[in-house]
């Protein structure tokens, strides 16, 4: 039984580690991509998807310039309240230098809580 539970707990823990998460929108300096797009092309300020904690970076793609909106954007799609320019693509999440050994640590870590039990 600790062997299936351990087999389990490591490919659980080795898919997530490997899939990036990406999103298509505006990115902004503040390492947040803006999804939602009006009418006329610029970007509301919510909804946004910003880094996940098991993530670095924002891959460095280019793309078209974009502008994201202070506030909401009207139902016409224009902004009233001035915004910042990013840059529109689809965006994937670089994976820190760590996660490259974050499937052997936790493959130690459950060896030695199992040894242990």
């Amino acid at each position: 039984m600790k062997n299936i539970t351990l087999i389990i707990s490591i490919l659980s823990f080795t898919i997530n580690c490997y899939s990036q998460q990406t999103a298509t929108g505006c990115l902004l300096p503040d390492n947040r991509v803006y999804t939602d797009k009006g009418n006329l092309g610029l970007y509301n300020n919510s909804p946004s998807q910003g880094l996940d904690a098991d993530y670095c970076e924002w891959s460095q793609n280019t793309g078209a310039n974009c502008f994201v909106c202070n506030g909401y954007l009207n139902h016409g799609g224009v902004c009233l309240s001035g915004g910042s320019f990013g840059i529109e693509n689809t965006f994937s999440m670089v994976a820190c230098p760590i996660d490259d050994y974050a499937p052997l640590l936790c493959i130690i870590i459950t060896a030695l809580v199992f040894k242990r039990l």
